[in-house]
């Protein structure tokens, strides 16, 4: 875990860029512990989003904003399994991110299911700009091992990618059975009670999910 907003209301209120591991041992009960890195941490900020690649063992960071600026620099930090320290780095990037001036509140997942064999991608889409715009747009950021990482717009105009129909704050999660993003709420201009399924592969689509069953409602924030 990484970064986030700290502080109460009768305290300083600052972002942070500290990184935290939850320990999950089968039957161990789980324990807090702040990680001592190595490297140039990120700025410390807030409202960026993070994935764990799994191939390479990193998680990989993108977004947010450290109290000034919006910000558009991926960083990872890699995670040895054999005792040594955790090291901070930033990747060299090719392509256009999203939007030059940073991005705040967009929604993120690791997908491992790409044709580069043990290579897998972020999946970004939404949150918006310094404009107070939202995105509508889905991009792509490589994750090589070794080399240049890269941006892509993977070019959808329909669903949530359509004109005005961007949108920040909403849940995502990655379903390995059907290799799709799934998106429930946000916010577009108002919070939204909607479910979306963006199938990703070779042709990536949006497409309406109606599931049976009552929803949890107009959500925004959520996980």
């Amino acid at each position: 875990m990484f970064g986030g907003y700290t502080g109460t209301a009768t305290t300083t209120k600052s972002n942070s860029n500290d990184t935290w591991a939850l320990s999950l041992k089968k039957g161990q009960r789980s324990q807090w512990k702040k990680l001592t890195t190595t490297g140039t941490r990120p700025q410390a900020n807030r409202a960026h989003v993070c994935v764990y690649d799994s191939y390479n063992n990193r998680l990989a960071v993108f977004g947010g904003w450290d109290g000034t600026t919006y910000l558009n620099a991926p960083w990872f930090l890699s995670l040895p399994t054999n005792g040594s320290t955790p090291t901070w780095s930033q990747p060299t990037v090719t392509g256009s991110p999203p939007s030059a001036t940073g991005q705040l509140l967009p929604q993120a997942v690791f997908d491992p299911s790409t044709a580069v064999a043990n290579q897998g991608r972020m999946i970004l889409y939404g949150g918006w700009f310094s404009t107070d715009t939202d995105i509508d747009a889905v991009y792509e950021l490589t994750l090589p091992a070794t080399g240049s990482w890269a941006w892509n717009n993977l070019g959808l105009t329909t669903g949530p990618s359509a004109t005005g129909q961007g949108r920040d704050s909403a849940a995502v999660i990655y379903d390995e059975d059907s290799d799709a993003m799934i998106m429930h709420g946000g916010h577009v201009n108002a919070n939204v009670d909607e479910l979306w399924k963006l199938t990703l592969g070779v042709s990536p689509a949006w497409s309406q999910l109606s599931p049976t069953g009552t929803s949890p409602g107009t959500l925004t924030g959520h996980a």
